[in-house]
């Protein structure tokens, strides 16, 4: 009972010095080589080990003509301190890994068309370079993904970025490329014959739209308002990029992406681009981040990661003419 009292004291007495010099006199059975080792004093190697002898009451090394030999009570705090050692060690590690952005964990929210467009292929290839690096992926509006990234429960925010009248203080804005419309149909419809032709002469096709709560909607609907014409009354309205791409294959309807997605789909499904006489732009696509928030050192390789790799997934008209500074306002 005496001896346990005297090792519940042990967490409040041992140091990081102290576990040193009992490992080094451990392993080569003099306190003069320890402290060689050490590059300290010899009698501040027998001082330390009597303190603590003294510290938890019991002896922990037998002195002779021959040298110190462990007691079975030094045996057992020497195995303690070894595995303390190693979780040190590992620690260490940990943190350097964490530093390079070996391991780590991101945080995504993301609009519908970037998950489905060039955002995968940029995870895809990070997780080969880096598979100690993990990613949580959230889509939704961007009001609702806002939301969530200044109560801290997301990391970062991939979308259409608002125009700069109209940006908020607390964010900052990286763009990473221009998003443009592009008129689709199936490889066998008749539309597919022709490299060019105008919107006003397709209201009486089949269409497919986007849920009207979309963004994507009403960037449509502004485009057809500024041509002057009616909006296509749309026979099937989908909230899912492939159901709609697969009845744009069938031949049942056309439809209007946005590029970056058409050229994630493009192998998938057989499909025919056209440019439409009357460019439709979607605008600028990016990322958004909490101003002030320290960024992991996970989050700056993701960040790194979608500036270096979704123009060459995209094609180079997609850059913007002049890549801005990171985080930074505009």
């Amino acid at each position: 009972m005496v001896v346990r009292q005297y090792l519940d004291r042990l967490p409040r007495y041992l140091t990081m010095r102290q576990m040193r010099m009992l490992a080094a006199v451990a392993e080569h059975g003099s306190v003069l080589k320890a402290s060689r080792e050490l590059r300290v004093a010899q009698p501040s190697v027998s001082r330390t080990l009597a303190e603590l002898e003294g510290a938890i009451g019991v002896k922990l090394f037998d002195r002779s003509p021959r040298g110190m030999a462990l007691t079975v009570f030094g045996n057992a705090l020497l195995r303690r301190v070894k595995t303390i050692f190693g979780e040190l060690r590992d620690a260490d590690e940990d943190l350097r890994s964490l530093k390079e952005g070996w391991y780590g964990h991101v945080r995504v929210g993301c609009t519908r068309l970037l998950s489905a467009g060039a955002l995968p292929g940029v995870l895809s290839k990070m997780m080969r370079e880096r598979p100690g690096l993990n990613f949580s992926l959230v889509e939704a509006d961007n009001d609702a993904l806002l939301r969530a990234l200044r109560d801290r429960s997301l990391d970062i925010v991939l979308g259409r970025l608002p125009a700069s009248g109209s940006r908020e203080d607390d964010l900052g804005y990286e763009l990473l490329f221009q998003e443009k419309l592009l008129l689709v149909s199936g490889a066998d419809h008749p539309l597919a014959h022709r490299s060019r032709v105008s919107l006003k002469d397709l209201t009486g096709e089949s269409w497919g739209l986007p849920l009207r709560s979309s963004m994507l909607y009403h960037v449509i609907q502004e485009t057809f308002a500024m041509l002057d014409c009616p909006l296509p009354t749309p026979h099937v309205e989908a909230d899912s990029v492939d159901v709609m791409l697969e009845l744009v294959e069938a031949g049942d309807v056309i439809t209007l992406i946005p590029a970056s997605v058409l050229s994630d789909k493009a192998e998938r499904y057989r499909l025919k681009a056209i440019v439409p006489l009357d460019p439709v732009e979607y605008g600028p696509v990016g990322y958004m981040v909490l101003q002030g928030r320290q960024p992991t050192p996970a989050m700056n390789l993701f960040t790194s990661f979608l500036q270096s790799e979704i123009g060459p997934m995209l094609g180079e008209s997609f850059m913007p003419a002049r890549k801005p500074s990171p985080h930074k306002k505009k």
